[in-house]
């Protein structure tokens, strides 16, 4: 039986605060925004900025400094391979592998942070805070209704027998969602803590009622560990999509800059629209934000439409594959492989 459990989870609480006392926040500022009125960050100040010059911090901004593509889900990615006794089990998986070139620094970093949470005593710091994490995830469960999300997955006849669903809320990060792209028994989701525009962290994580989009953020990421095995898997019998030059510095510009990220991201989109669609929700916001970052409208909905369909068959989802990807990806535009 699937399970679905939201949690505060040590690992990226640890990592975070390293990443508030290291270069992170000027390189992307955008995922360390400084939360007005939010008591928490400031007892993160108050504790931890003693430890700025710790080793850590320092083989962290060596990082930064080195060119590594140490951002968006990457950190994320890397820490939840670290067991509950420091070890390490992503030697060969993304995104040591491939994303962090297998990288000395980054195995510093690693042995590294095990000492930082020692040295700092992030245990007692964090032992401290329950209450608070869990009023976070009593929040969550009162404002955010994720009940037809994993029933979804099943209805899209993905392979999700015996998984483990887990939702990290991520205090400290303030934008995005992550998903840990491996084909396991435990699938991540890590949500960022939102804020109000005027910078005022929110409690709440969403509304309750008929909320499809923002559910369907939750079935972004999930579906992260479904698709992007199947991407790899497949890949050399997929037809490459070919973009407008302007699409892809669009797509770059927000960090989908590869052939196969492009055909993740365009499947996932169109799964959204699928969700929003099934429950006769309104997505033609989130088609035209899609729309102006670089996934066209069109082929989203070609590909949600070959997607709706091949749930009338009788194949698997990951048997329906590659043909709803040759159905979908039509060239288009001038002929620009994505690099």
């Amino acid at each position: 039986m699937e399970k679905l459990q939201v949690k505060v989870d040590k690992r990226i609480e640890l990592l975070s605060i390293c990443l508030r006392l290291s270069k992170y926040k000027k390189a992307f500022p955008h995922l360390l925004y400084e939360f007005k009125n939010y008591q928490y960050l400031n007892d993160v100040h108050q504790y931890f900025d003693r430890f700025c010059e710790h080793r850590c911090i320092q083989t962290l901004n060596k990082i930064l400094d080195s060119g590594l593509n140490f951002s968006y889900d990457a950190p994320i990615s890397l820490v939840l391979q670290i067991n509950e006794n420091g070890v390490f089990d992503g030697y060969d998986k993304y995104p040591f592998v491939n994303r962090l070139s297998k990288s000395n620094l980054i195995l510093q970093f690693i042995n590294e942070i095990k000492n930082f949470s020692i040295d700092s005593d992030f245990d007692e710091f964090f032992n401290k805070h329950k209450d608070f994490y869990n009023s976070e995830i009593k929040s969550f469960n009162e404002t955010m209704d994720l009940s037809q999300v994993i029933p979804f997955m099943k209805k899209l006849k993905m392979d999700i027998n015996g998984k483990e669903f887990i939702i990290n809320l991520a205090l400290l990060l303030s934008n995005g969602g992550y998903g840990l792209n491996e084909n396991q028994r435990k699938v991540y989701c890590t949500m960022s803590k939102k804020m109000d525009c005027e910078g005022n962290a929110l409690s709440s994580w969403g509304r309750k009622e008929k909320c499809y989009e923002q559910q369907s953020n939750y079935l972004h990421e999930f579906c992260h560990s479904i698709i992007n095995p199947l991407t790899d898997k497949y890949f050399n019998q997929i037809k490459i999509p070919k973009v407008s030059k302007g699409d892809w510095l669009k797509l770059k510009e927000n960090a989908y800059s590869s052939e196969k990220s492009y055909i993740e991201e365009s499947f996932i989109r169109a799964i959204q629209i699928c969700y929003i669609r099934n429950f006769a929700g309104d997505y033609q916001d989130f088609l035209n934000w899609n729309d102006s970052i670089g996934f066209r409208k069109e082929i989203l909905l070609g590909l949600a439409n070959n997607i709706e369909k091949s749930m009338n068959n009788d194949k698997s989802f990951e048997e329906n594959f590659v043909c709803i990807a040759n159905d979908s990806f039509k060239p288009s535009g001038i002929e620009l492989k994505i690099e």
